[in-house]
């Protein structure tokens, strides 16, 4: 497997990202050092930025985390259900926040303690992860806790920039009507009045091209419109 052979952080990113996405069925996936308090985020493919974000400043317990920590093996978000905190601490209202009905996590072992974690995730509409793919994702956890161990991990990836403060209300002019609008929503939406593809939203967000074209479909049907042009229109006009 070429992901043991991972000389770079990236490359390793890069060669676990492409076995996934094969054989798990996950294009979006992330990997964390866990060299401290704080887990430092390493690689990032085809997930939305501000996930990062609100992940790194979120108080909230990663149950997630704690489990894979706990059982050495892959877990994903089926085998959480009933679990104290999964629901009620809003770790599953994260994903879903984000575009995410699925998700999994896999630890690096270095000298047999968990140095990094691996995690993936994909929309709800491709189901739960079977036997097979969580099979999988332990064969390519430990094919990285080979390269992970002869990596020199001492310049974590950057961090993302925390958001700017919104302007007041009545400062600003463009995209009133995106407000009325999900989370989700509004992020497609202000992408869209930018003027980026659906396959870019779709790397943007780490979502699925038919997934854009849905909530494109939503959202002309939300502000009465049959085309982009008119639907940019509404949602640039001030309120």
């Amino acid at each position: 497997m070429r992901v043991a052979e991972s000389k770079t952080v990236d490359t390793l990113g890069e060669e676990a990202s492409r076995f996934i996405a094969d054989y798990v069925g996950s294009l979006a996936i992330s990997i964390y050092a866990l060299d401290g308090a704080t887990p430092k985020l390493l690689f990032s493919k085809e997930v939305p930025e501000g996930l990062h974000v609100e992940y790194r400043d979120s108080k909230t317990k990663d149950l997630l985390l704690e489990y894979v920590a706990t059982s050495g093996m892959p877990v994903h978000d089926q085998m959480m259900k009933g679990r104290p905190g999964w629901i009620d601490q809003g770790n599953l209202a994260f994903l879903r926040r984000w575009g995410f009905g699925h998700c999994m996590a896999g630890a690096i072992k270095v000298d047999g303690k968990i140095a990094a974690v691996i995690y993936i995730g994909r929309s709800e509409i491709y189901g739960s992860y079977s036997l097979e793919a969580r099979a999988a994702m332990d064969l390519v956890c430990r094919a990285s806790s080979h390269a992970y161990a002869a990596l020199d991990i001492k310049a974590p990836m950057a961090e993302p920039p925390s958001p700017p403060p919104a302007e007041p209300a009545n400062d600003r002019s463009e995209f009133q009507n995106v407000e009325v609008l999900p989370p989700r929503g509004r992020q497609v939406a202000r992408l869209i009045c930018q003027g980026r593809s659906n396959k870019e939203i779709a790397r943007s967000l780490g979502i699925s091209a038919h997934t854009v074209k849905e909530h494109l479909g939503t959202l002309y049907k939300k502000f009465s419109v049959s085309n982009r042009t008119e639907l940019v229109g509404v949602l640039m006009k001030a309120s």
